[in-house]
């Protein structure tokens, strides 16, 4: 667990933060800045980091106090390295944070702090931002959706929060998806009938140039495998038919 005697003022809170990396110098420190300055640290921070030949190890030695365990070796892809971060969780609840994502301020995981505490919610998420060099360039914001799969689309995978025993139900990331594994993921758990609750509050600012963001290409092949993500779960065409509209609609409300 983390070492309390080098954060005692901070309150320390049942959650694991997992932090996956590969050559990530250039924003690594700044990642983890934003957890270490939180008013709530995480009861783990785990980094899976894909054999760096940077120096982005090096970088997350200056954080040995804060860091539980740092795993270091090839994987497949960024699903793989989820699925093994989440392996290594013992708190009660786990999230991640991209490796060039970073906490909007040092009261993001205060927000989380009271819904962590009702034993009723498994899964919380809250509003993001995109930015790119420092500026906003586009807001994520939940609305208010009917169907698993609507709500499914809404939640944004930095700044999601689940808690661990929901991975003895749905198991882990599906790997045949390369980059709508967290929409998938997050469907077979609503699926579950749990319960989720919102949290009001822009807690991450993401990067923008992800392997779902950007070129038209990228776009087209993610609403593909949202697509065969939505089949593979059940759902019919008409069902379909409404999601792909419903899922329009929301993407052009995430203006700045």
């Amino acid at each position: 667990m983390l070492n309390l005697t080098e954060h005692n003022s901070q309150k320390i809170i049942d959650l694991a933060v997992i932090v996956v990396c590969y050559n990530s110098e250039k924003t690594i420190r700044r990642c983890l800045d934003s957890i270490a300055n939180q008013s709530c640290i995480p009861a783990e921070l785990i980094i899976i980091d894909g054999a760096s030949s940077d120096n982005t190890l090096s970088i997350v030695s200056d954080f040995h106090a804060l860091t539980t365990l740092v795993l270091s070796e090839t994987d497949e892809g960024i699903y793989y390295a989820m699925n093994k971060g989440i392996s290594l969780v013992t708190s009660n609840f786990f999230m991640f944070l991209n490796s060039d994502d970073y906490f909007k301020d040092s009261s993001s995981l205060k927000q989380y702090e009271i819904a962590l505490n009702d034993p009723k919610v498994d899964l919380l998420f809250s509003n993001i931002r995109y930015v790119d060099d420092g500026k906003v360039t586009r807001v994520w914001d939940y609305h208010d959706a009917i169907g698993d799969t609507c709500v499914a689309t809404r939640i944004p995978h930095p700044g999601a929060i689940v808690r661990k025993s929901v991975v003895q139900k749905v198991g882990y990331f599906n790997t045949d998806f390369k980059i709508a594994a967290d929409f998938d993921y997050f469907l077979r758990i609503l699926q579950q009938r749990i319960t989720y609750k919102h949290i009001n509050y822009y807690t991450v600012d993401m990067e923008v140039g992800g392997a779902s963001d950007g070129n038209i290409l990228s776009i087209i092949k993610q609403n593909i495998e949202i697509l065969r993500s939505v089949k593979l779960n059940g759902y019919g065409l008409l069902h379909m038919v409404h999601f792909l509209f419903d899922r329009l609609r929301f993407k052009l409300s995430q203006k700045v």
